[in-house]
C-alpha cells in the first residue's frame, strides 16, 4: 500500500528505524501527514544513555544515541520564563519555567525510547540554598522529583545501569522503584557532598529492582541494613554503619555456598578477604 511521500508504509517505517531522535523530530515538522504517521507508529529513538544534572537554577539533559555523540540541552530559569540552550541555538520562553519545559520534552523523549538504555544517570548536584532561599529550594526540589516519579512510573524506563548522585536520600527509593527491574544490572548511589549521613536501606532492599540487580556500588554514604541483603549481588562496594561478627559469619557462609557471589568490598574492613577467603 502506497502512502504519503509516495512510499509504502513499510518503507517509511524502515527509514524511520535508522533515524536518531533529532531526525525524527525534524521529520515530524515536514507535513501534517508525516507528523501523524510518526506519532502513530512511534519509531524507536535508539537512545543509549540519558543523563540529567539538576540544580535549583537549571536542568541539563544529555542524550546519546547509537547514531551519534551526546546532545546536551540546558533548561535555565530566568525571571518570568526559561532559556533553552543547545549547541546550535538559544531560545527564550516566557510564562513557563524550566521544570515544566524540561518534563514536556523528557516525556516526549521517553515515548520514543523502545530499546534498553545502557545507562540512566541523575545528578542532583546543588545543595546550597543561598541562590534561591531555603523554602524556594525545598519547593523546587520536591516539585522536580514529583514530576520525575510521575514520568518514570508512566514509562517504566528500561535500563541496565542506574547512577544516582543525590543529596536527599528520601528520593532514592522513589526513583529506583520506577525503573523496569528485569533489565537492571547495576545500581550506583552516591552523595555529592559526602556529609556521612546514614542511608537506611530497609525499604529499598524490598524492591524487585534491588533484588534483581547484579552489582551495587554506594559511595560517600554509610549504609544501614542487614548484611544478607547484599549477598545476592555478584559484586558490591559499600560502607557499612556498623557490622557485627555474626554478620561476618553469615557473609562467609553465603560466600562459600553461592555460585554468583563474587566480590564484596566493605569500607573500613580492609582485610575482609582474609575472613572470606580469596574472592573468585
Amino acid at each position: 500500500m502506497v502512502s504519503l511521500l509516495g512510499m509504502p508504509d513499510v518503507v517509511l517505517k524502515e527509514i524511520l528505524d535508522y533515524c536518531d531522535l533529532k531526525s525524527i523530530f525534524t521529520l515530524r515538522k515536514v507535513c501534517y501527514n508525516l507528523y501523524n504517521f510518526i506519532d502513530t507508529i512511534v519509531p524507536n529513538s535508539h537512545l543509549t544513555d540519558i543523563e540529567i544534572t539538576f540544580t535549583t537554577q537549571s536542568i541539563l539533559l544529555s542524550i546519546t544515541s547509537s547514531h551519534g555523540k551526546p546532545v546536551p540541552i540546558n533548561y535555565l530559569n530566568y525571571s518570568g520564563g526559561c532559556v533553552l540552550t543547545t549547541k546550535t541555538r538559544k531560545v527564550s520562553f516566557d510564562d513557563v519555567d524550566n521544570i515544566e519545559m524540561f518534563f514536556t520534552d523528557f516525556e516526549f523523549i521517553l515515548r520514543y525510547q523502545k530499546s534498553v538504555l545502557n545507562s540512566f544517570r541523575l545528578d542532583w548536584s546543588d545543595g546550597s540554598p543561598n541562590k534561591c532561599g531555603i523554602e524556594k529550594r525545598i519547593s523546587t526540589v520536591t516539585r522536580f522529583f514529583q514530576n520525575l516519579n510521575v514520568t518514570l512510573k508512566k514509562y517504566q524506563l528500561r535500563v541496565e545501569n542506574i547512577l544516582l548522585e543525590i543529596k536527599e536520600h528520601e528520593f532514592i527509593k522513589s526513583v529506583v522503584s520506577h525503573i523496569h527491574p528485569e533489565e537492571l544490572q547495576r545500581i550506583e548511589i552516591s552523595d555529592p557532598f559526602g556529609d556521612l549521613s546514614i542511608l537506611n536501606l530497609d525499604e529499598i532492599v524490598e524492591l524487585d529492582q534491588w533484588k534483581m540487580a547484579k552489582e551495587l556500588s554506594i559511595f560517600n554514604i554509610p549504609v544501614s541494613s542487614a548484611i544478607q541483603n547484599f549477598a545476592h549481588f555478584t559484586r558490591s562496594n559499600i560502607s557499612m554503619e556498623c557490622i557485627s561478627f555474626v554478620d561476618l559469619m553469615k557473609l562467609k557462609e553465603v560466600f562459600e555456598s553461592s555460585v554468583t557471589f563474587n566480590f564484596i568490598f566493605i569500607l573500613g574492613i580492609p582485610k575482609l578477604s582474609n575472613l572470606l577467603g580469596t574472592h573468585r
